[in-house]
C-alpha cells in the first residue's frame, strides 16, 4: 500500500511501518522478542467475546513480568548472573 505524502516523514516511522506489514500481528497490545516470538494479550488469560468485542474474564499482571524476565535474561547473557 502506497500514501501520497506532501510532508516529509520520518525514515524511522516509514520503515517501521514497512517491517510491521511483514509481521504476525494478531492485535493490540502485542510483544515482539528480540528472539523473534511474539505474545499476544501477555498477561490476559481468559476472554469472551461478546458481540464482536473481547471481555476480559481473567488476568495474571505477574505473567507479564515472568515473560520479561524470561526474555531479558535470555536475550543478555550478562545479565543471567556469573557463569
Amino acid at each position: 500500500m502506497t500514501y501520497a505524502r506532501t510532508e516529509p516523514v520520518r525514515a524511522d516511522v516509514r520503515d517501521d511501518y514497512e517491517i510491521s506489514s511483514t509481521l504476525p500481528i494478531q492485535g493490540s497490545p502485542q510483544v515482539f522478542w528480540p528472539d523473534g516470538t511474539t505474545h499476544h494479550n501477555p498477561g490476559l488469560t481468559e476472554q469472551e467475546w461478546i458481540g464482536g468485542i473481547p471481555r476480559i474474564q481473567d488476568a495474571d499482571p505477574s505473567l507479564v513480568h515472568e515473560l520479561l524476565r524470561e526474555k531479558v535474561v535470555s536475550a543478555d547473557p550478562i545479565g543471567a548472573g556469573p557463569a
